[in-house]
Parts: structure tokens; sequence; C-alpha cells
């Protein structure tokens, strides 16, 4: 495959000056397109999308990079999401659940704001499009953690999803917002990453015998793929690098 980065960042919702940096540093990487986790602005209000998410740092960003959100549960299902956020093309029909490739990886978008639950119309998306990828690497986004440690800690529903379908299709990454730190744990072979440092009020992130890692700060994260390896390295506002992640395969 050929080799490629994306940028991921999330729950920048209510701090637009903080958002507008961490959209200055994600573009000087020059990422091919990027991961939102979700929590782009307080509650869906055109003056809220427009101060804290549709700011001049992150026009400029999204002009020349395509975003991928994840719902989350502060812009939810409203007319002005449905606007902003159009979703690629989905078999889904629902424009907050969808998936798409990249090279070697692919992605699947959940909305933890819909049900989610066996027996359900995304639970069955979920599980019919993890069956038939091919690709190398898979990497899952939703806003609402299955796994975290601190904050809102962890989601059962998300849990019962991922020990029943993401761990049994291979997932090699979790991507997730909705806890205001930075996360990364490792359970039953999947490596599940809380990426909530976008500009929202800090939560205090607690410890576990799952958690590799946590920092409290503001952060986004950089991944590059290549075709034996995938590498994210999250970054500081001050540059400084606050964790690294390497799988090879």
């Amino acid at each position: 495959g050929v080799p490629f980065r994306f940028a991921i960042m999330g729950d920048n919702r209510s701090n637009p000056e903080v958002h507008s940096r961490i959209a200055l540093k994600m573009a000087r990487h020059k990422p091919y397109f990027s991961i939102y986790t979700g929590d782009l602005c307080y509650s869906g209000k055109y003056f809220e999308w427009k101060k804290e998410f549709f700011t001049p740092e992150e026009q400029e960003l999204i002009a020349r990079v395509p975003f991928f959100n994840s719902l989350g549960n502060h812009e939810a299902q409203t007319e002005l999401t449905k606007v902003f956020l159009q979703a690629p093309q989905s078999k889904s029909n629902n424009e907050y659940y969808y998936s798409f490739d990249y090279g070697d990886v692919h992605f699947l978008v959940l909305n933890t704001e819909e049900n989610i639950q066996p027996g359900s119309a995304q639970w069955k998306f979920a599980e019919e499009d993890l069956a038939n990828t091919t690709r190398k690497w898979k990497i899952v986004v939703f806003h609402i953690p299955a796994y975290s440690w601190g904050g809102h800690n962890g989601n059962k529903n998300m849990q019962e999803l991922t020990s029943k379908i993401l761990e049994k299709y291979g997932v090699d990454i979790v991507l997730n917002g909705h806890n205001h730190f930075y996360q990364r744990s490792f359970v039953n072979g999947i490596y599940h990453i809380v990426c909530g440092g976008g500009g929202a009020p800090f939560y205090t992130p607690k410890v576990s015998p799952f958690v590799q890692k946590s920092v409290k700060d503001y952060h986004y994260g950089i991944a590059d793929v290549t075709p034996n390896s995938l590498k994210i390295t999250f970054y500081d506002l001050r540059g400084n690098i606050i964790d690294e992640l390497t799988l090879n395969k």
C-alpha cells in the first residue's frame, strides 16, 4: 500500500483559542485527512458551530484536508450537524455511521448517540462491515469510549460491541473522545485511545492495569501508515511528544 498520513483530534468544544492552535499545528504535518472523535461544538447551534469549530484556522485546514467525524453527544443529531457533517455515501443509509478505506487501512466510524445494542441496525452494520474488509489495518472510531478510566469511565454498550464484534474481527485500534484527556489502554488485543484534548475542560484520568499511558493536557495525534507499520504520535501544544504507538504487520 501507499504510505499516507492522517491527523486525530477531538473534544474541541467550548475553547476556540486552543482549537485554533491545534488546527494550525495539525496543518503543518500535512495530513491527507483528519479523524475527529466528536464534540466539535457545545450544542449544535449555528453561533457555536461558527465560533467553536469553524475558526479561521480550522477553515484554512479543512479547505485542504477533509475530515471524518464520529458524532459527539454535544453537537448531536441536529439539522445543522447534518448539514456540516455530511458523511461519505454508505450502505448504512445514515450519515452518522459509515466506513471507508484509505490505503491499507479500513476505517469504521460509529455513532454512540444512536442505538447500538445487539440486533440494532448499527450493530448489524458494524458486524457486516468488519466481516467483509480485507485491509491490513482496522481502525474503529466512536465518541463515547468502551474502555476509559477517569471522567465518564467506560460505556457498557460499547464494551459489549467491542467484545462481541471488534475483538472477533481483529480490530487494531479504537479511537474515542468524550473524556477530556489523553489515554491509551490495551484490552484483549485492541489499543483503545482516548483523544479528547482539543479544548474542552479537563477531566482527571485514573489508573488501571489496562492503562498504558495517561496525560491531562491538550493534544492531537499524527498517524503515519507505511506498507508494514502504523505509527501514531501524540503531541501537546508545545510540540512535545506525549505518547507514541507503533504497530507492525
